[in-house]
């Protein structure tokens, strides 16, 4: 959530879920969709990266 974080909230909601699945794959979901954090995620689900899709400031992650 944006008031646990100590740095600039890089994302345009309040609050983000954050995941590792299976020690590989880095996903977010925000308003209850899934994007990748990381290259494998990205790959292995399909998933675009927050800031592709316009839902976290660029530069910000």
């Amino acid at each position: 959530m944006r008031q646990d974080y100590d740095k600039e909230w890089p994302f345009y909601v309040d609050e983000v879920i954050v995941e590792c699945r299976k020690k590989h794959w880095c996903i977010i979901t925000i308003d209850g969709y899934d994007y990748a954090l990381n290259g494998t995620a990205s790959s292995y689900y399909k998933l675009d990266f927050p800031h592709e899709s316009g839902v976290a400031i660029v530069g910000g992650l």
